[in-house]
């Protein structure tokens, strides 16, 4: 080949720059072989012929990968060939690791398979420079597998490292090797689902220990070494080139050995029963809808590498083997999976089979299933006195408040989600660790933006932009594009503070990635912060946060502390959204009510799942744990119900707050036993089926209370007591909270028992009054009522002798027709009660979708100045039928559905409720 004498005469060049510090690496191959031969007694065959054929190419190794330890021995048997690995970047970044991975000038690759698309462009960039490296004259180690054997087996399917790598560098020398002797030890998918290195190797030097060092019984390895001359040509593809790498990986059949731990047990081997090829075993997809599970099927087929018939696809079909869909046509893939019905696919390692993708787009993968179990720690409570109520300490604000209750207990844990819990110290560290960078980043400014997920990182990041003297803005990436820019322009934010998944993920689901830009903002990743943050500032904060749980809470502490502790925005359903700043005395108000209202013990946990930038999001989930003591697990996405409640029968919450619709789905889906460990559950932002009440009593033996709030008021104005709830109301007011229902027209008189009025709310709770742009008026919500000023809901409600109140619907979604007010909610409740009526009857649950979601909404247009009701359903229904129950219900002829439309889904929020704008744009259409 044309270029192999130049290619050559940088191999020795490049053998003599290895020379150079080559004594250090030799040292720790030598020692790790040492260390090895503790436990295994390794052969290696065809070394010395692959040494013998030296023609000054370099040399591409391709081991198989039955075991996280055949990296180690393989790599120290080959130490004088000096091969750069290419290396999972998380793997070589754990400790120890990390340290003595620079010796052998590996190329770090991120995990496609896990990390998804984020990983695409990073994965191609490393093949790269693999290639840059062999034409350098350096010899490389790659795995065309890529990930770790699951049944004993190479399946390196249509993954197209290899080939691409040698489409590249085709002049260099291809050397095959194949461990065997490893599947079945602790360190293979035979014995473990998801074996991790640093733990196996702990365990085996504790092992090592009891077996004094030198007796410990030892297992055969044997390691060949093959150099292939003859590949397929280029023309052939990635498949052919696989094919042969798989024949001779899997020529010799692997069997699962164990060999006994113990010098006492003996050294002989026995044999484990072979284990199948992870696919959907223990996955059932009879629950997915026939119609999703066709989609899913037909983007299998658009997506395989060779035309696909349809027809034959089942659920067993293999995705690498039978299609030919590589791991970077997966990312491709996952992305369409997610746009099925809106179900996130991050685990792209769990899709090995088309029932996989099936089980995936309805959000039903556990991708989660081999997640540790919650920490000991976790379970922990207040023993020297456990009948004690959790509550608020005494400060003027939120920081100090959580600061204080941190000092109570420093090392408990508080805060977990999938990245592990975090105890209080860790917490604070971290928090005042980005507060003091913010501090650098953000001079001059008095707002920053956090928009993230549920998460321990969304808690920890709201508290630091307080730390940092600043405002936080929690800003809804759901409400769309034009929504998004009119907030940030609003609360005038020029950073927010992000996660680069998140945005990576959201750019998949057609979020504008500039609209930061658009506003003159920028975004902030938390990935970045890591390695932004200085080590003196690293140094301060370890100290500051170590002072303040001591005691010195100034240490902590800015020297001012915006008055504002979040600025928060409307839902925007019905109009654009506004900005709602609510003080640290109108949380901690709500917090201390609750603290009278509700017994909260330290036995308790809570499972929080609403995203920051809804006000029961930000109060609930995060604020009153973190004033409470409260510890609490997070989950980012409150659709993903099957998540949910594997996370539940891990961590075991006891409370848990979330919209009906979000509670119905985990109830719909959850298995016996799952959420049985929930005693109290709090529903709000919208009316709660009274199937819901009966699905949470059976399901977890708990009391579901409901309640009533606006984030104008931070956001509880009212609840039902765990005592005596009473379904279908919103329970009573807080204690602090006081109320007033008036007539809604004219001027306003105190309405009579039972009759709906207008509700306006006074209290501390209460917010001041709306963010305005500069130069411009905020719109005013209060009213003067006997004397005093009421914040005016813009809520219909009701109440009874004893004070319990029911909420009778928004007066915006009124519509006059005959000089009649015609309540649309009240037509929505009345239409779902029929198609449940109509569904049990039936004995099938039509009227609800399986990923949970309104069943139906009602919203109205005016045409030709007439207004006109339409009906919106994922049900079947006709106008008649809808007009026949109105009439059976009770209501006047007024109440006429002009028009039915069929819709596959309601749209929703993120929060949650119906998205009445988009639908009277539709209506409007």
């Amino acid at each position: 080949m044309p270029d192999a004498p130049a290619a050559a005469a940088r191999h020795h060049d490049g053998k003599k720059a290895t020379r150079k510090g080559g004594r250090a690496l030799d040292m720790l191959a030598a020692l790790l072989r040492t260390l090895v031969a503790l436990r295994y007694r390794v052969r290696v065959e065809g070394l010395e012929e692959v040494r013998a054929a030296d023609d000054g190419r370099p040399i591409l190794f391709m081991p198989n990968h039955p075991a996280l330890m055949d990296p180690v021995l393989v790599y120290s048997h080959l130490i004088s060939f000096r091969p750069r690995p290419l290396a999972d970047e998380w793997q070589i970044s754990r400790p120890l690791v990390r340290r003595m991975a620079p010796l052998a000038r590996p190329v770090p690759l991120p995990d496609l398979r896990t990390q998804g698309r984020a990983a695409r462009g990073a994965v191609l960039e490393a093949l790269t420079r693999c290639a840059q490296a062999l034409k350098a004259g350096d010899n490389l180690l790659l795995y065309p597998a890529g990930c770790l054997s699951r049944d004993g087996q190479e399946h390196i399917g249509a993954n197209s490292g290899a080939y691409r790598l040698l489409q590249m560098v085709p002049h260099c020398r291809v050397v095959l090797v194949r461990s065997r002797g490893l599947w079945g030890s602790s360190f293979s998918c035979a014995v473990n689902r998801r074996p991790d290195m640093l733990r196996g190797l702990a365990r085996g030097a504790l092992l090592l220990l009891c077996n004094l060092l030198f007796f410990m019984p030892r297992r055969d390895v044997r390691i060949s070494l093959h150099e292939i001359r003859d590949l397929p040509p280029a023309e052939a593809g990635a498949t052919a080139l696989n094919r042969v790498l798989e024949d001779w990986y899997n020529a010799e059949p692997e069997e699962a050995l164990v060999v006994p731990c113990y010098f006492w047990q003996g050294s002989a081997p026995r044999s484990l029963p072979r284990r199948e090829a992870e696919a959907v075993l223990g996955r059932n997809i009879a629950d997915v809808p026939e119609d999703m599970r066709q989609r899913v099927y037909a983007l299998l087929a658009e997506s395989a590498a060779a035309e696909t018939d349809l027809a034959s696809l089942t659920p067993e079909t293999r995705l690498a083997l039978d299609l030919g869909i590589d791991s970077l046509a997966l990312t491709e893939l996952s992305l369409k999976l997610e746009q099925v019905a809106g179900h996130s696919v991050s685990r792209l390692d769990m899709l090995l089979t088309a029932g996989d993708c099936v089980l995936a787009a309805a959000g039903l993968l556990d991708e989660d299933e081999d997640a540790a179990p919650a920490p000991a720690g976790w379970d922990a409570h207040d023993s020297r006195n456990p009948a004690r109520r959790l509550d608020v300490p005494a400060a003027p604000h939120l920081p100090l408040a959580i600061l204080r209750q941190a000092r109570r207990a420093p090392a408990s844990l508080m805060l977990a989600d999938a990245g592990g819990a975090l105890n209080w110290r860790e917490f604070w560290l971290r928090s005042l660790a980005l507060a003091l960078l913010l501090r650098r980043r953000c001079a001059g400014q008095d707002r920053v933006g956090v928009m993230l997920p549920a998460s321990s990182a969304a808690a920890m990041s709201w508290l630091a932009v307080l730390l940092a003297g600043k405002t936080p803005v929690m800003l809804n990436w759901t409400t769309g594009p034009a929504n998004f820019w009119h907030c940030m322009r609003l609360a005038e934010v020029r950073t927010v503070v992000t996660a680069r998944r998140l945005l990576e993920r959201l750019d998949g689901q057609g979020f504008d990635g500039a609209a930061a830009t658009r506003a003159d903002a920028r975004w902030f990743c938390l990935e970045d912060a890591a390695t932004a943050i200085p080590w003196r500032l690293r140094l301060a904060a370890l100290l500051r946060s170590r002072l303040a749980l001591l005691g010195w809470e100034r240490a902590a502490l800015p020297a001012r502390i915006s008055r504002t502790a979040a600025v928060l925005f409307t839902s925007g359903s019905e109009a654009a959204p506004k900005g709602v700043p609510l003080s640290h005395a109108n949380i901690l108000a709500n917090c201390r009510d609750i603290a009278e209202v509700l017994a909260i013990s330290p036995h308790d946990r809570m499972l929080g799942m609403l995203p920051p930038f809804h006000s029961l999001g930000l109060t609930g989930n995060i604020v009153l744990p973190l004033c409470f003591g409260l510890p609490v697990v997070f989950h980012p996405n409150p659709t993903e119900a099957a998540r949910l409640n594997r996370l539940c029968r891990r961590w075991r919450p006891t409370l848990t707050v979330a919209p009906p619709t979000f509670l119905d789905g985990m109830l719909r889906q959850a298995a016996p036993g799952d959420l049985v460990s929930l005693r109290l559950g709090f529903v709000g932002a919208e009316a709660c089926p009274g199937r819901v009440y009966e699905a949470f009593a059976e399901q977890s033996g708990g009391t579901l209370c409901e309640g009533y709030g606006v984030t104008e008021c931070a956001p509880v104005i009212s609840v039902n007591r765990p005592e005596s709830p009473l379904p279908g109301s919103i329970g009573l007011p807080l204690p602090s909270v006081e109320v007033a229902l008036v007539s809604p027209e004219g001027s306003p008189r105190r309405v009579a028992e039972g009759e709906a009025g207008m509700l306006l709310v006074r209290g501390p709770n209460v917010f001041d009054g709306y963010l305005a742009a500069a130069g411009q008026t905020p719109p005013d919500p209060f009213v003067e009522f006997e004397g005093r000023r009421w914040y005016r809901t813009g809520d219909l409600v009701r109440a009874d002798a004893q004070g319990h109140l029911t909420f009778a619907g928004r007066l915006g979604r009124f519509v006059k027709i005959g000089g009649e007010m015609i309540s649309l909610p009240q037509m929505e409740k009345v239409l779902l009660d029929y198609l449940a009526r109509r569904a049990a009857t039936a004995g099938a649950p039509e009227a609800i979708r399986e990923e949970g979601g309104p069943a139906l909404a009602v919203e109205s247009v005016e045409r030709d100045g007439v207004p006109e009701i339409a009906v919106y359903s994922v049900a079947a229904l006709t106008r008649e039928e809808a007009n026949a129950a109105l009439r059976q219900a009770g209501l006047s002829a007024l109440y006429a559905v002009r028009r039915v439309v069929r819709l596959e889904t309601i749209p929703v929020l993120g929060t949650g409720k119906t998205d009445y704008r988009a639908l009277k744009a539709l209506a409007a259409s």
